[in-house]
């Protein structure tokens, strides 16, 4: 554990969710490949969906909507209208299949996670303590997950609630909870969209190395190579 800036126990924690609890990488490759070869074989005549399609069709919509960024369930579910729109389906047939595509996306995607049981009762001891919430730029559907019921809110962005490292999502949770920007403490694997996006909105910032070893811009109030280390932290 690596103390960076001062650091003071905080009244509400929240939590980053891919690649802080758990492995996201190989999850969500799975999902899009599953999806990607769904569609073009039952709904694009066989067609062979290859990465840098879906890739080309994503820079086209952020180049029509910039905000689209902010909100990857609809830029997915885009993805597969334009998909379906090019090869010539109808306006309603459009919306129903790429619905459908975004069903079984995020049914994939969620189905797939597997967090340690070590990790699910960390974060539970630590709810005895502190009000938990997640703050996440992805779309994971934690009902779906053996997180259901571990956190009192999860807050995603959309074309309206600009993504991490915005200060949009924190400024939300720390007008929900009441509380002085600096007592939220955000725990998350990214220096950028974590660390930079609470630091943005004035919250202390624990940055987790786990799964991944992110450069950063801005120095986090604490490093942890584990997340173990949080009992240690919070509750000492």
């Amino acid at each position: 554990m690596i103390f960076y800036r001062s650091w003071h126990k905080p009244l509400v924690l929240s939590f980053d969710l891919d690649d802080t609890l758990y492995d996201n990488q190989p999850i969500i490759d799975f999902a899009e490949k599953y999806t990607a070869k769904l569609l073009g074989i039952a709904f694009l005549g066989g067609k062979r969906l290859f990465e840098q399609d879906i890739v080309q069709v994503k820079k086209d919509l952020f180049a029509e909507n910039p905000l689209l960024i902010n909100d990857v369930t609809k830029t997915r579910y885009l993805v597969f209208k334009k998909l379906l729109r090019d090869f010539g389906y109808h306006d309603k047939a459009q919306d129903v299949i790429a619905q459908k595509m975004m069903e079984c996306f995020l049914h994939v995607r969620s189905n797939r996670v597997q967090i340690q049981k070590r990790v699910i009762d960390i974060l539970y001891t630590l709810k005895k303590r502190y009000p938990l919430i997640a703050i996440s730029n992805g779309n994971m559907d934690v009902k779906q997950t053996s997180l259901a019921g571990i956190f009192e809110k999860v807050y995603n962005p959309n074309v309206n609630v600009f993504a991490k490292p915005s200060a949009d999502l924190f400024n939300q949770a720390i007008k929900d909870y009441h509380i002085a920007p600096n007592m939220l403490c955000h725990i998350g694997d990214s220096g950028y969209t974590d660390i930079l996006g609470g630091l943005n909105a004035g919250s202390q910032t624990v940055l987790v190395t786990s799964f991944r070893v992110d450069s950063y811009l801005l120095l986090p109030h604490v490093e942890v190579k584990d997340i173990e280390e949080l009992l240690t932290l919070f509750t000492s």
